[in-house]
């Protein structure tokens, strides 16, 4: 039996409904949802669309600023020198900065207790994530028809499969 699998997949169930409940339920002008490889690929972009959200002004000064302060140097000397804000104050237990990589968690986790977790993705996750997180390797000896039923507005379905062009981008930003 694979390592993880159950609290993997309350926190796999978790991932789906809020993304379901934040892209599909709330009104879009009151919720913005952000993928963490896509803030690290394109800073610029990204924290201009979170300024734009909240109706705050972005001068070029500070998000320059902004840019300077949230690189993964700038973090990990902010944590050396006790400078970290919030719940990431010096001294508290999360006090850390990891790597600054995107899927760091495949690093710690491999075998079957990846595979399985991959099947949980695919069972669970609708397609737009499932596009987002799983390559074409990662689908390789997965069932991608055994996907249990999603009640979605009170309609049942089957989900579809991927296109081979999302799964080539997936896999082009993953190597990177």
């Amino acid at each position: 039996m694979p390592l993880f699998t159950s609290d993997a997949e309350g926190i796999i169930q978790r991932v789906a409904f809020r993304y379901h409940w934040f892209t599909k339920v709330v009104d879009p002008r009151s919720c913005i949802v952000l993928h963490y490889h896509n803030v690290k690929d394109n800073p610029l972009f990204e924290y201009q669309r979170i300024a734009h959200f909240m109706g705050l002004p972005l001068s070029k000064t500070h998000l320059s600023e902004v840019l300077n302060m949230t690189t993964v140097e700038a973090m990990h000397s902010m944590e050396e020198h006790k400078e970290l804000p919030h719940k990431n104050a010096a001294g508290t237990e999360t006090a850390k900065v990891r790597s600054g990589t995107t899927d760091e968690w495949r690093e710690e986790i491999t075998g079957e207790s990846l595979k399985a977790i991959n099947q949980l993705m695919v069972n669970y996750l609708p397609g737009e994530l499932r596009d987002e997180f799983l390559s074409e390797e990662d689908l390789t000896g997965l069932d991608l028809n055994g996907s249990p039923v999603i009640m979605v507005d009170g309609k049942s379905g089957k989900r579809n499969k991927r296109s081979s062009s999302s799964s080539s981008r997936r896999s082009r930003r993953r190597h990177r």
